[in-house]
């Protein structure tokens, strides 16, 4: 999944019915540029979105129906396997 960071949320509850258990799904970007741990380091324009950004990775780690590793490779990839 590589889309408007702002909407992954709504993007996982769309479309995560149509993967079967043991589905593999890949979130793009996910650490934006290291700002999602510190969303105050960010430009004051782009926190917003770093905090939606922190808060999607926590929501995805902690989904019951996801067993999530986030990879520090190039800014950031989610995998998720549907359980």
């Amino acid at each position: 999944m590589d889309a408007s960071k702002g909407h992954n949320i709504r993007f996982v509850e769309t479309f995560s019915p149509y993967l079967k258990p043991g589905g593999l799904m890949v979130v793009d970007n996910v650490l934006f540029k290291g700002w999602t741990y510190e969303p105050s380091e960010a430009p004051k324009r782009l926190q917003p979105l770093a905090k939606k950004m922190a808060s999607f990775n926590e929501w995805l780690l902690k989904h019951s129906q996801f067993k999530t590793t986030i990879h520090p490779i190039g800014d950031g990839m989610a995998v998720a396997i549907k359980q």
